[in-house]
Order: C-alpha cells, then structure tokens, then sequence
C-alpha cells in the first residue's frame, strides 16, 4: 500500500491532510487522534481492504513536516510616572508571561519604542515574535522637605501587566493590541 499524502507547506495549526493511496482495494485513513505539531514526524494510517476475507488491514506512517506557527500578540505599552533624575532600566520593568526584555540593560531616559521578544509557550509549535514595546516616562519632582513621604523614592520600579507594584513612583500600564 502506498500512502500518498498532498504536498504543501504544513503549520502547527491545520487540519490533518487527507491521505489516499493508489491501491483501489480498500480505504485508506489516518488513525484518529493526531494532531500535526512542529517538526518533522510520523504519523500513523490504516489501510482497510474491500475484501476482509482475503486480505488484512495494514499499517504504516507517512512522515510530514510542519512548520511552528506565528502566535497572534496583543503589544503591552507601558507609561510610568517617576521622580526626576530616577533611572529606570528595562530590568526593572517585568512584562506579561510570554515577554522578556531583548536586552533588559537598557536605560529608559526618554520616551520610545523597546525590543522584546514574545514566545507563545516552550511547545516549540510557535515561533518567537521580536515585537516594540512603547514605554511612556511621566517625571514628577521629589518633595525638597525631610518628611517621610521622601522615603522609597530611590528604589527600583517593577510594572506588571497584571498586577502593579510601584517602589518608586505611580505605574499605569496600557494596553495597545497590535498584529504581527
């Protein structure tokens, strides 16, 4: 029995293929309950004869390849508000699960768009999306009188798309959605 299976590119994503064969003697089918991911693999079909009487159902594989698929990415945008002469460094802002910083030693000292990359999980079904970030930095004066409400104006700031904890400074995060 020779499976044949259609030539095209393959993403993590499509349907299984339809498989035929050039035999006219009996149905050719993928076994239920597979599902193409990433990489080069094997999957199983099953060759059931016309004639049962005279003939067995054979198995085999048929190896395609699949390419990992490009995740849709809602783009986070950042806007901070801290004391003047703070130095934020992207280290010190933490991003949504599936972002990290490209190089998180930059220094934010002015508005502007920053490298990160985003992966959808460690699947290896999708690819890694280098996307812009826009952070946004508001400068407020510190207070010039000695009362506690100077105290934790010098540590470090955190951002968090779900949660937001400010040693610094007020934080807001905004939400843009962007497709790559």
């Amino acid at each position: 029995v020779n499976a044949i299976v259609p030539e095209k590119q393959y993403v993590f994503g499509d349907d299984m293929p339809e498989i035929t064969t050039d035999c006219e003697l009996g149905n050719i089918k993928f076994i239920s309950g597979q599902i193409l991911t990433a990489g080069t693999n094997d999957y199983q079909w099953e060759f059931t004869p016309t004639d049962t009487n005279y003939y067995e159902v054979v198995t085999g594989t048929v190896t395609i390849t699949v390419e990992a698929a490009t995740p849709e990415v809602t783009v986070p945008e950042v806007s901070m508000t801290v004391p003047t002469g703070t130095e934020v460094k992207l280290s010190d802002i933490v991003l949504e699960e599936g972002f990290t910083w490209k190089d998180s030693s930059l220094v934010v000292n002015e508005n502007g768009y920053f490298k990160a990359i985003y992966i959808k999980d460690n699947s290896g079904n999708y690819k890694e999306v280098e996307v812009d970030i826009y952070i946004t930095l508001n400068y407020i004066e510190e207070p010039t009188d000695d009362s506690s409400s100077k105290k934790g104006c010098k540590g470090s700031i955190v951002a968090s798309i779900f949660g937001v904890l400010a040693l610094a400074g007020s934080v807001t995060i905004l939400r843009k959605k962007r497709q790559y």
